[in-house]
């Protein structure tokens, strides 16, 4: 692997801080911190842009980086807008397990965002599956 391809991998490793930093403000549960975890998951936008258009560039596409920037698009638009949907809905409807009032099924909602992101990282690895046959991506080091 050469040096060039470790720019776009490097770019593709700050949308994943962006969108770690977003969970962590997330769980802050202010009103404050939960606006800071929206900016960051769209610094993680703007990086997830990047890191392909500088592949693109410098031509220094690898199966490493596109693996990456799976995993990463996986934390910063599919768990990370889960967490701050979980955190909204707790500052308007209450805690999910409040003893008084029973189990608050509102927070349910936060992890149709995650299911989401994670169906199409499982889709896009099937299709890969399904172009190279699965002895291919068995010699790539695929595992399931």
């Amino acid at each position: 692997m050469s040096l060039k391809s470790h720019i776009p991998n490097t770019i593709t490793l700050m949308n994943l801080t962006m969108g770690i930093s977003s969970i962590y403000f997330s769980f802050q549960g202010t009103q404050e911190n939960l606006a800071i975890a929206g900016y960051l998951i769209f610094a993680a936008a703007l990086f997830d842009f990047f890191d392909g258009f500088t592949a693109r560039l410098m031509n220094a596409k690898s199966e490493i980086g596109l693996q990456l920037d799976s995993l990463a698009d996986m934390v910063s638009f599919g768990v990370a807008p889960g967490f701050i949907i979980f955190q909204m809905i707790i500052l308007s409807h209450g805690k999910p397990m409040d003893i008084i009032s029973g189990f608050n099924l509102f927070t349910l909602w936060a992890i149709l965002i995650p299911w989401g992101a994670a169906l199409r990282l499982a889709k896009l690895i099937l299709t890969k599956v399904s172009r190279w046959g699965l002895r291919e991506c068995q010699h790539r080091h695929w595992h399931f």
